[in-house]
């Protein structure tokens, strides 16, 4: 009888460690998804910045007669008014808004589950110790 006790207590452990390892392996994804998601972010928000300090330097280039006249001077405003205002407008300050927004509900959700994961580790890891325990006093008796 202390056999078969001992051998499904060993079997509880081993299915326990390899559950612990898994979820180990899941939080170990999921805060390496969290790093990824956090550079994005921050690269976002820093081209963010760089994009509207571009749009004020080429919206705001003043031509006059003194400056530049001609044909290339109505080239380029022709250019500026269209193509490149059109590809400054295409990414409006709102969707960029609602990327960021995205990106941080997701970050949001990784850490949620990370915490999850964490305290069904430290429950597992409780329920380790307690089957270890029982194995060593049947070891005893």
């Amino acid at each position: 009888m202390i056999r078969m006790s001992l051998a499904s207590i060993d079997s509880q452990i081993r299915s326990m460690n390899s559950s612990i390892n898994g979820l180990r392996g899941q939080v170990l994804q999921k805060q390496e998804e969290v790093r990824r998601l956090e550079r994005a972010i921050s690269e976002i928000s820093g081209l963010q910045g760089d994009y509207e300090e571009s749009r004020k330097y080429w919206r705001d280039i003043d031509l006059t007669a003194q400056t530049w006249r001609g044909e290339l001077a109505d080239k380029f405003d022709a250019f500026r008014n269209g193509e490149l205002s059109a590809s400054f407008t295409d990414v409006s300050q709102d969707e960029v808004q609602r990327v960021l927004a995205s990106l941080e509900q997701a970050k949001g959700m990784l850490v949620a589950e990370i915490d999850s994961c964490q305290m069904q580790m430290a429950t597992k890891q409780s329920s380790l110790e307690r089957l270890r325990a029982d194995r060593k006093k049947e070891l005893q008796s």
